[in-house]
């Protein structure tokens, strides 16, 4: 099943993420499968938190939270999707990426 706006009862972490794909047996458990975010590329305006994608202030960025587990604990492969409004797929690659 997917739902909207994850809190990780399943392992405890602190983070909310924007949807995820769990197990769903009767009510017996709420095991996450897969996790995601999801991103304006780029960050509206004001754009002044679009570093936030990979790095934030106090370990907030979108990347920084599926390393440090605020997101994704216990899971293997999770994701972010990146809405691109302008410029090119190649341009946030290489834009994040560096």
């Amino acid at each position: 099943m997917a739902q909207n706006q994850y809190n990780d009862l399943f392992y405890g972490t602190k983070g909310i993420s924007d949807f995820y794909f769990y197990e769903s047996e009767k009510g017996k458990t709420n095991k996450p499968l897969f996790i995601a975010e999801a991103k304006i590329l780029p960050a509206p305006l004001p754009k002044t938190r679009e570093k936030e994608y990979v790095i934030g202030e106090n370990k907030n960025g979108e990347i920084e939270r599926f390393k440090i587990g605020k997101h994704g604990k216990g899971l293997n492969k999770c994701g972010i999707f990146g809405f691109v409004e302008s410029e090119s797929f190649e341009f946030w690659k290489d834009n994040v990426n560096s």
